[in-house]
């Protein structure tokens, strides 16, 4: 597996401070996967592959990839430059 492109949002507000990482993974075998990770900031609650973006074509998880980014921009997450070590995305 092989991440092609990631993604980190933060969400701050006076009620709570949330993240979210979207992985977007080449499987090496023609098909695709997204793989998600989310929770308070500092604390993430693990990857897990996204039920509608496993071992899929190129296109359709580039659509549920970019649809989650659609998603938490609405709801007020900020993409941040940087992404913390302990969120990049290792396949484990």
């Amino acid at each position: 597996m092989r991440v092609t492109n990631q993604v980190y949002l933060e969400c701050v507000t006076d009620y709570s401070c949330k993240d979210f990482t979207i992985a977007l993974l080449d499987n090496g075998d023609g098909t695709w996967s997204v793989a998600r990770n989310h929770g308070a900031i500092g604390a993430p609650t693990g990857w897990s592959l996204h039920p509608k973006a496993r071992s899929v074509s190129q296109a359709a998880a580039e659509k549920v990839f970019d649809s989650l980014r659609r998603e938490k921009d609405r709801h007020g997450y900020v993409e941040e430059s940087r992404i913390p070590a302990y969120l990049r995305y290792t396949g484990k």
